[in-house]
C-alpha cells in the first residue's frame, strides 16, 4: 500500500512536471513567432525575385502602417504638391511615399530592430508610436 501511493504521487508529480515543460515549449515557441514572415515570389520571366514581409499580428501591421503614414506625410515633395493645392499629385506622391516606407519598416522589423530604432531611420521622432492607434 505504501509503495502504491508513492508511485501515485510521483506519477502526479512527472505529470505535472511534463505539463509545465510542455508550457514553457509552447510559450517559448509563442514568444519567437512573434517577429515577421517572410514569403519570396520569383518571376522567372520577368527576371525579379520579390521579397515580401507580412506580420503575425494585427497590432503590429497597424504600427508598420501608421509610421510608414507619418514618414509619407513629412516628404518635402508630398508637402509642397499639398501646398500647391494639386491634390491628385500629392495623392500621388503620398502613396508611392507611403509604399516606400512600409516596405523600408517591414523589412527593418522583420530583421529584429524594435520600433522606436525603425522610427528613427525613417526620420520620425519615437513619440509618433505613441499616437500611433489612431
Amino acid at each position: 500500500m505504501f509503495c502504491f501511493l508513492k508511485r501515485n504521487k510521483l506519477d502526479t508529480w512527472l505529470r505535472i512536471h511534463l505539463c509545465i515543460d510542455v508550457i514553457v515549449v509552447v510559450g517559448i515557441s509563442f514568444l519567437c513567432g512573434l517577429g515577421s514572415v517572410y514569403a519570396i515570389e520569383t518571376d522567372a520571366a520577368a527576371g525579379t525575385v520579390k521579397t515580401s514581409v507580412s506580420f503575425p499580428y494585427a497590432a503590429q501591421a497597424q504600427m508598420a502602417e501608421n509610421l510608414a503614414k507619418h514618414a509619407a506625410l513629412q516628404k518635402q515633395e508630398v508637402i509642397a504638391a499639398r501646398e500647391s493645392g494639386d491634390t491628385e499629385e500629392a495623392d500621388v506622391l503620398y502613396n508611392s511615399a507611403f509604399d516606400y516606407y512600409y516596405d523600408r519598416i517591414t523589412l527593418m522589423r522583420a530583421n529584429g530592430m524594435d520600433w522606436g530604432d525603425i522610427a528613427h531611420a525613417v526620420g520620425l521622432h519615437p513619440l509618433v508610436l505613441d499616437s500611433g492607434h489612431s
